[in-house]
């Protein structure tokens, strides 16, 4: 459970803060030639609570090319535009909406969007052109039943929604402030942010400043308090040196050579262990036709990690020990201290994909080694120890050919070593085929160690899951391609580059 809860995090960051931002970002992208306020970033920005783990800036200015793009790229999926109406209908609140002339009045500036608590909490804030006409829509919605007040904040007036908005915006309440609107997850929460003047940290907002305005979302994040999430759970189970050496993420959104790209920079504690290798020189992953491929260059600093990811720790632990009792060779020698080139892992998950539990999955791992002669040796060498002796620890190896079954207690893999090439399988598939498959897919120079695909159609299952939408809803979700991810590690940073191509 807790390897599954990992994705949410992602996943909220993701549909939680650009539904409730992005969302009324594009729906309110209209023209409007109304009063600006001096500062519009500040002004939403003071709003923001000073313990959000994450705070983010979403572009609605209908001159910017981000939202023509955006359009460009929607228009590519059926059905994008009535998804686009009923969520416009749900803004709306009905109707009649919230004053017609909210969508107008909200254009333009960034909006802000917090992330509080344990990602269930946001809020977004946003400069209203014009506060007066605001107010008459408001009493409107509360005439005919759609708001109802729930008293005052300071100078802002809150109003909850008779009937939430559902996953992924979850909007229950509304808070006006002078020239700020308020939309929150909780009443609650939308009175501490109308009445809050302070903000977050001045080392976030310089962050958040410092990115590249004309981006569709900009975020800022802070580090320990992303890592205390229990979303984090799992990343804490894979790599918990990188955890908690997390400091700050930033990053941008944009939409750009169709495709929606982002990236964030994670910055780490003095001293922080990072399990991979450094630099730029991109990784050279086998091609498997699976739903999640992951490739990572020079293996041996992530070895432990990619153990832990695989569900396999205790079996390879176990695989030591009982080649200590049985008096052979070191299997870090033999393997670990061998791994070179572009380790693949090709992961086939046993339900809906969930890049971070692959425990139940099929997997199958491709290893080029320096000298696959020492390994094939011990494999062959362990298959002629006499089962009474071998059954004592609870491990079964048998030879078939090039391929060695290992059974250890309830764990069964099947090995080859193919001249200096290894393969291993859980679950089905041919050993031999993993251990001699190609061709590569390299990732862009400077990418990094680290290269992931995930299968288009994986992931248009998960959203559809994910957004509560009917499962007819895939196709209309066709033109997305396979995302791709890009990781590159330096010292006390690392750069994370995601990108969901739509295709034609």
């Amino acid at each position: 459970m807790a390897r599954r809860r990992a994705l949410g995090w992602a996943a909220a960051a993701v549909v939680g803060v650009l539904g409730l931002g992005v969302g009324i970002g594009l729906l309110t992208a209209e023209e409007d030639d109304g009063p600006r306020v001096a500062d519009p970033v500040g002004a939403v920005l003071r709003r923001m609570p000073a313990d959000a783990a994450l705070v983010a800036l979403v572009n609605t200015d209908p001159q910017g090319g981000q939202e023509r793009r955006v359009g460009a790229l929607l228009e590519r999926i059926p059905g994008s535009t009535i998804a686009l109406g009923e969520l416009g209908g749900l803004l709306r609140l009905g109707d009649a909406g919230v004053g017609g002339g909210l969508p107008r009045a909200l254009a333009g500036d960034p909006a802000a969007v917090a992330v509080t608590g344990d990602l269930r909490e946001r809020v977004a804030a946003w400069v209203v052109r014009d506060p007066g006409r605001l107010g008459e829509a408001l009493d409107d919605a509360v005439g005919d039943g759609r708001l109802r007040d729930a008293g005052r904040a300071g100078d802002a007036r809150v109003l909850a929604l008779r009937r939430p908005l559902p996953a992924p915006l979850r909007i229950a309440a509304l808070a006006h402030a002078g020239p700020v609107l308020v939309a929150a997850t909780t009443v609650e929460l939308a009175r501490r942010t109308a009445a809050r003047r302070a903000g977050p940290g001045a080392g976030v907002v310089r962050r958040l400043r410092a990115l590249r305005a004309a981006a569709l979302v900009r975020f800022a994040g802070d580090g320990r308090r992303l890592a205390r999430l229990p979303a984090a759970a799992a990343l804490r189970d894979v790599v918990p040196e990188v955890v908690r050496g997390v400091r700050e993420v930033d990053g941008t959104l944009e939409a750009a050579g169709g495709a929606f790209t982002g990236r964030a920079a994670v910055r780490l504690a003095p001293g922080s262990g990072v399990p991979l290798a450094l630099g730029g020189a991109p990784a050279r992953a086998a091609a498997f036709a699976t739903p999640l491929v992951v490739g990572v260059r020079d293996p041996r600093p992530a070895f432990d990690a990619l153990l832990r990811w695989l569900g396999a720790q205790r079996t390879y632990d176990r695989a030591s020990d009982v080649l200590r009792l049985l008096r052979r060779d070191d299997l870090d020698a033999v393997l670990r201290d061998q791994l070179t080139g572009t380790a693949t892992a090709a992961v086939t998950p046993s339900g809906r994909l969930a890049p971070t539990d692959t425990t139940d999955a099929r997997v199958a791992v491709q290893a080029p080694l320096r000298d696959g002669g020492d390994l094939a040796d011990l494999l062959e060498d362990v298959a002629r120890v006499p089962d009474l002796l071998l059954g004592r620890a609870d491990v079964d190896v048998d030879r078939d050919g090039d391929v060695y079954t290992v059974r250890l207690g309830e764990t069964e893999v099947r090995v080859a070593v193919v001249g200096d090439r290894l393969g291993v399988v859980r679950g089905p598939g041919d050993p031999v085929a993993v251990a001699t498959r190609g061709p590569v897919r390299s990732t862009p120079p400077g990418a990094g160690a680290l290269a992931a695909r995930l299968d288009a159609d994986a992931v248009r299952e998960w959203l559809v899951a994910r957004l509560g939408l009917p499962r007819l809803a895939a196709l209309a979700l066709g033109p997305i391609g396979d995302p791709t991810l890009a990781l590159r590690a330096e010292p006390g940073r690392l750069d994370l580059e995601l990108t969901v191509p739509i295709t034609d």
